[in-house]
Order: C-alpha cells, then sequence, then structure tokens
C-alpha cells in the first residue's frame, strides 16, 4: 500500500498521517485512528490517572490528623506568648492604681518584655538549640508560667519588672521553637500552611488578649487575670509535650554564627524586613487610641471595637497566608503583604475622617501587615534549613525590637509633629521594609 508522509511519528513502527488513519508496516492492515474501542480505551485510561494524580496532589496539601492535632497545639502555644506578652496593656489602669506608679511606668513593661526576649531568644540557640525542640517549648511555657505567677504576688513595680523579664526568658523559648517545630514537622511542600497555621495563635491574641484583659480587670482584679494566664499556659505546657513531635536542628550555633547571619549579604537584610515592617505598624498603633480619637474623631467607646476589627483583619490575613503561601509563592506573598501595606499607609493620611473609614481602613491594614509572617518565615526556613531555629529565633527578636523601636519612634513624632504625622513615620518605616527585601531578592537571584 501507498504510505502518506507522517506529520507526527510515535514510534519507528507506528506514525499518524494526514489521513487520519493509522499506518504500519506493509505487511498489516490499515485501523482507523478514532473508530474502534481499544484505541478510544487508553484515552479514558488516561484521562482517570490524570484525574487520579489531580487528587493525589491536593490531597497531599491537605494536613493529616497527626499535623493538625500538633499545629493547633503550637498555635495554642503562640496564642500563650502573644496575651501574656500583651496582657499589661490592657491592665495599665489597675495596675499603676495598686502598684503606685504612672500608667506610663506600667506600659514602661511591655519595653521591659521586648529587650528581654530579643537578647534572649538568640542566645537560648546558642546554649539549647540542638536539644529537642519539643522539650524546649515545654520548658519555654514553664518558665512564662512562672513569670507569670511572680508578676501576680507582687507588691511593688520591681517585683512585677522581675517576673516580666522571667516571662521573657520563657517566652525566647516559646517562639523561636514554636515557628521551628511547625516547619519541621511537615514536608517543604505544606510548609507555609503548616507556618500559618500556627501563626494564627499569635494573630488571635491580638483580638482577644487585650480587650480581655482589659474587662476582666475590671472584673476580677489584674492579679486574677495574670493567675489565669498562667494556668491556661500549664494547660499548653501539658499538651505540647502530649501532641508535638520531638525534632531537633542537625547543627550546633554559637556567637559566630549569630554574627555570621548578621552579617550576611542576604539573611541580614531579609530579618531587616520583619523589623522593619513591625517598626513601621508599631509606629502608629502604640498611639492608636489617641490616632483615632484625635485625627479621625471616633468616639472613645468606640475605639475598642476598631481594636476587635484590627485583629479580626489580622485573622484574614493570616488565613490568606495560609492558603496562597504554597500556592503562590512565599515571595509573591511577602510582596503582596509589604506593598499593601504601603499603599495602606500612603492612603490613611488622604481618607474622610469618619468613624466607618476608620474602621475599615484598621481592617485593611491589619490584613495586609500580618499576611508577611507566614511567608517571611518560610522563606527564612527555605533560605538556610541547617540554621533554621537561629533564623526564627533572630526573626522573633526582630519582631520585638521592631515593637521596641517603633513605639520610640512613635512617641517622639507625637510629641514633634502631632498624631496626623504618625502614618507617615509608619510609611518610611514600611519603605524601609520593601527595600530591604529587594535588597535581600536581588542577592538570591545573583547567588542563583
Amino acid at each position: 500500500m501507498r504510505h502518506e508522509k507522517p506529520l507526527l511519528s510515535i514510534t519507528p513502527h507506528l506514525s499518524v498521517v494526514q489521513t487520519g488513519r493509522i499506518c504500519r508496516p506493509s505487511h498489516t492492515r490499515d485501523i482507523p485512528l478514532l473508530s474502534s474501542t481499544p484505541t478510544a480505551k487508553p484515552a479514558a485510561q488516561l484521562a482517570t490517572k490524570s484525574t487520579a494524580t489531580s487528587t493525589e496532589e491536593d490531597t497531599s496539601k491537605r494536613h493529616p490528623p497527626s499535623e493538625l492535632r500538633a499545629l493547633s497545639t503550637l498555635a495554642g502555644a503562640y496564642f500563650v506568648l502573644g496575651v501574656g506578652s500583651l496582657s499589661v496593656v490592657g491592665l495599665v489602669v489597675p495596675m499603676a492604681r495598686e502598684l503606685a506608679v504612672s500608667p506610663g511606668t506600667i506600659a514602661f513593661l511591655v519595653t521591659v518584655f521586648a529587650l528581654t526576649y530579643a537578647l534572649a531568644a538568640p542566645l537560648a540557640q546558642v546554649f539549647f538549640g540542638q536539644r529537642d525542640r519539643s522539650v524546649l517549648l515545654v520548658c519555654g511555657l514553664l518558665g512564662m508560667a512562672a513569670g507569670l505567677l511572680v508578676c501576680a504576688v507582687s507588691t511593688s513595680y520591681f517585683e512585677v519588672s522581675v517576673g516580666r523579664t522571667l516571662m521573657a526568658f520563657g517566652a525566647a523559648f516559646v517562639g523561636p521553637m514554636t515557628s521551628a517545630s511547625a516547619a519541621a514537622i511537615v514536608p517543604a511542600h505544606r510548609r507555609g500552611s503548616a507556618l500559618a497555621i500556627a501563626f494564627a495563635g499569635l494573630t488571635l491574641s491580638t483580638v482577644a488578649g487585650v480587650p480581655l484583659s482589659n474587662w476582666l480587670g475590671d472584673s476580677v482584679g489584674w492579679r486574677w487575670v495574670l493567675v489565669g494566664i498562667a494556668v491556661v499556659t500549664l494547660v499548653q505546657a501539658g499538651l505540647a509535650r502530649a501532641f508535638v513531635p520531638s525534632t531537633s536542628a542537625p547543627n550546633a550555633v554559637n556567637l559566630k554564627s549569630i554574627a555570621d547571619i548578621l552579617s550576611d549579604k542576604l539573611l541580614a537584610p531579609t530579618l531587616a524586613v520583619t523589623f522593619f515592617q513591625i517598626a513601621g505598624q508599631f509606629c502608629t498603633y502604640s498611639l492608636i487610641g489617641l490616632y483615632l480619637a484625635e485625627v479621625f474623631n471616633v468616639p472613645v467607646a468606640t475605639v475598642a471595637l476598631a481594636l476587635f476589627i484590627y485583629g479580626f483583619g489580622g485573622i484574614f490575613g493570616n488565613i490568606i497566608a495560609a492558603r496562597m503561601t504554597d500556592r503562590l509563592g512565599y515571595d509573591r506573598m511577602i510582596w503582596i503583604s509589604l506593598i499593601g501595606l504601603f499603599i495602606v499607609m500612603s492612603l490613611i493620611p488622604l481618607l474622610p475622617k469618619t468613624t466607618l473609614v476608620a474602621v475599615v481602613a484598621m481592617f485593611v491594614w491589619s490584613t495586609m501587615g500580618l499576611m508577611l509572617f507566614a511567608p517571611q518565615q518560610t522563606r527564612l526556613v527555605t533560605l538556610d534549613a541547617p540554621r533554621s531555629n537561629l533564623l526564627l529565633a533572630l526573626n522573633s527578636s526582630a519582631v520585638y525590637l521592631g515593637m521596641a523601636g517603633g513605639a520610640a519612634v512613635s512617641g517622639l513624632a507625637y510629641e514633634a509633629a502631632g498624631p496626623a504625622w504618625l502614618p507617615i513615620f509608619s510609611l518610611v518605616l514600611v519603605a524601609s521594609s520593601i527595600t530591604m527585601f529587594w535588597l535581600s531578592r536581588r542577592t538570591e537571584l545573583a547567588k542563583g
């Protein structure tokens, strides 16, 4: 028979031709390409196989029950960390009255905690970094509970400061070990969502921590509030012991390891992203009550509602990060968060000065701001997995240094220029964060 020139060669003995028929060597007969069942069956099998593969890929992105139990426990650890560290903000008035100090002096306890945590977190990795993360997490939670109880029985401001310092030392284990454990107990393709689930606890604490402490402080007294947080922390320690798997860092770290990271052209600006982003937010957030009342004319009674809305915005941002970090990649999510936050801070001074606009702006601000942390931590773990413990500890230090630095800038800006200028100073700090991320990405791409 006469063979036409094939369009596509399938095998040395089988080709598809322009006539739509399969041609074989001359000793076989022609078979129509689509007319027979044997030819259609492999296509159906291929479609079924493709669907099965897609289903397997979707299933692989879901966390099995054991992972969800562990991640939920880690979220609880982050929750008590957030509530414990910020509880004094809601207890300023009763604590100041009973300890006979000014409200500003009580507020300084946040700075005491932040600075102690920032210094202790990386040092804890130097001395204990290779030990079982779950054990270090439990020890940190016990240390936090002890510090809370010391504060609860204190009769002087000095004793409360000692309790806050002890609590910060415990928290210096809790924060880094929570993130490191979340990253270590899941496969790489579920790491972004795992970190987002764990970090959801800290996000939730921004909704419940300060308002709940404020309400209970007036109802049962500030000492019983701290005792209650201590009891919850002890329960959380038991859950961590039961449900968080044992993992450990592969390499030991020392002071030189810290110096190496802080001088690294890729890792140093990556950590600076966290510092400047947090500082940018706290530059305005530290005095958000005054800003809302004096600039947006928000009634004092409505400020608490605005803070609740801000917290729910953070939860929403964290949910977006949990769903999208593994899909879009951590770099894209970081860009979305930073640029979104920059746009929000740019628009706030230009918005109509009404309560509704202020509440909506706070929701969007919080959504963009708290969207950063899951992809940022995922990036740190990916950039240098052997030193992930130390990197996450330094990132936690950057968070609390950013809080302290942003609050300091906030106070100076308020005294020098008034509340209306706070978002402008925030804008400069957020722009610095964007610059740091751009520098780190340029270095990363240059290294290939």
